[in-house]
This record gives C-alpha cells, structure tokens and sequence, in this order.
C-alpha cells in the first residue's frame, strides 16, 4: 500500500455488461485506509493484540460505515465499495495495475462483482 490517507473518492456508474464506468460525482475527504488501518491492528504487540480479532469483521464495519456516509451524502444507493490498490496479476515480475479491490458488495449486486475492479481513481476509495 503506498498511501494510508485517501483524499479523493469517486462515485462511478459501472455498466456490469460492458464494463464502461462513468465519473458520477468527486469528493476530497480525508478518510485513513481501512488496509493500512489493519495492517497496522495486526502489527501490534502480540500481548496486546486481542486474540478474538476478526480481520474479515473489521473490514466490512468499516466499508459499511464509509458506504452508508456517502449514501447519505450522494442520496444514491451504493452498489459498491472499493479502495484503490495496485492489483498484482504477476507474482513473478509484479506486473499488474492500479485499480481497486473490493472491500463491500451489496447483495443484490453480487454476482456482478469478484474482488476487484478494473476502474483506477488517483487516490482513494470508490463507490458504483
């Protein structure tokens, strides 16, 4: 992860079958990384560090927190929610992109969705 502060969210209109996004609306809200944000609760001391921790927990409290600001700000119902990241299709070489990995998917838009999404937005978190 290169950044842990995103200062630039999207809200993008994803056409599922031709895979077009279109740029809805901009904010620049300082919102910390929900990965770096984990990354840093599982760097903590090992006595310190509660044992019951459910990383997969943490993050969908997260997003949903973060999905249900921005639905009351857009007034739109969010599909999906993704923090920007560079998505390694090359182990061997790194080779990949930059696009975003999906952190909350609503139910009924779940089968249009995998893990991640080809849409890349200079710094932060998306929602479609």
């Amino acid at each position: 992860m290169t950044w842990s502060l995103s200062t630039g969210q999207a809200l993008i209109h994803h056409c599922a079958h031709c895979f077009e996004f279109d740029l809805v609306e901009e904010y620049s809200y300082y919102i910390p990384s929900i990965f770096v944000t984990l990354e840093d609760l599982y760097e903590m001391y090992e006595e310190t560090r509660d044992q019951k921790f459910n990383p997969d927990k943490f993050v969908k409290n997260e997003s949903i927190s973060i999905v249900q600001s921005f639905e009351s700000e857009s007034q739109k119902m969010i599909s999906v929610f993704a923090e920007g990241d560079y998505i390694v299709t090359d182990p061997r070489d790194a080779g990949g992109y930059y696009g975003g990995r999906i952190l909350w998917v609503h139910p009924l838009a779940d089968r249009f969705f995998g893990d991640t999404i080809d849409y890349d937005y200079y710094d932060g978190f998306y929602e479609i």
